[in-house]
């Protein structure tokens, strides 16, 4: 007996859209089988959409940003000044979740729109390198602080 893929559309259809990462969670979620979801996707009646995340800044973070880098620039020349002697810390994130997520998603579907304010509230270790170029170096840091480390 052929079973029909408007009914199962619609059990797919009533799951929330977090539940459509993979075939077994979107399955086991509808209350279908896996060869019912993967007969669905081969069909093209169900598809696999990629997000990612979208920065949220806020107004306020923006002009930071922008007045960080402008800070940079030399008054006179309007260039940028040489950084020979300031340290750019390099960080590495481990995150939470993970900046590309697949959703399966019925043709009427959108996927879900993440966003984050900023990255500084996904959770991550943070380690840097600096080295010395010249006798003094400053370290500089993305909300515009800097402090010299003396070299020997």
């Amino acid at each position: 007996m052929p079973i029909d893929r408007d009914e199962v559309a619609r059990k797919l259809a009533q799951i929330p859209v977090e539940e459509h990462l993979v075939v077994r969670r979107t399955a086991i979620a509808a209350g279908i089988t896996r060869h019912l979801v993967t007969a669905m996707l081969k069909e093209g009646r169900l598809h696999r959409s990629l997000t990612r995340f979208k920065p949220a800044l806020t107004a306020q973070k923006k002009h930071m940003r922008v007045e960080h880098v402008l800070s940079y620039i030399d008054d006179e020349s309007h260039e940028f000044e040489s950084m020979e002697n300031v340290v750019h810390i390099d960080e590495k994130w481990f995150n939470q979740d993970t900046n590309k997520r697949t959703f399966m998603l019925l043709d009427e579907e959108l996927p879900p729109q993440r966003n984050r304010k900023s990255k500084n509230f996904i959770r991550r270790p943070c380690f840097s390198l600096p080295w010395r170029d010249r006798d003094t170096t400053s370290i500089a840091s993305a909300d515009g602080t800097a402090r010299s480390a003396s070299g020997h």
